[in-house]
């Protein structure tokens, strides 16, 4: 990922607020390229569309506090930037195979 090119920077900038609801016009406004030259490179490099990057990220950090807290399942989709726990729910099986529930269930059995 050249950082010539703000592919780089926009996942950096992009990776903290995940969260939160940035635009594509913010976020290629923060590092100095147009919003179509930033979904080019978002979709040139990592396969995806900068929302769905962001969708993966989030539930990549959602399965991490599955794993790593007891913190109830609602709380987690709020951290991550799902209001609608339900919306949450379906995009996480999506992902894993599994809702979060199950996931967490299972990730205790494995630990042991």
């Amino acid at each position: 990922m050249p950082t010539t090119h703000g592919l780089t920077p926009s996942a950096t900038i992009l990776t903290p607020h995940i969260a939160q609801e940035v635009k594509i016009e913010t976020l290629a406004a923060m590092v100095f390229i147009s919003p179509s030259r930033l979904a080019h490179l978002f979709k040139n490099e990592l396969g995806q569309t900068v929302y769905a990057w962001r969708e993966t990220q989030r539930i990549n950090r959602a399965r991490w506090l599955i794993q790593s807290t007891s913190l109830p399942l609602n709380k987690i989709a709020l951290s991550v930037g799902y209001s609608d726990p339900v919306y949450f729910t379906r995009l996480f099986r999506k992902h894993n195979g599994i809702p979060p529930g199950e996931y967490r269930k299972r990730y205790a059995e494995m630990k042991g």
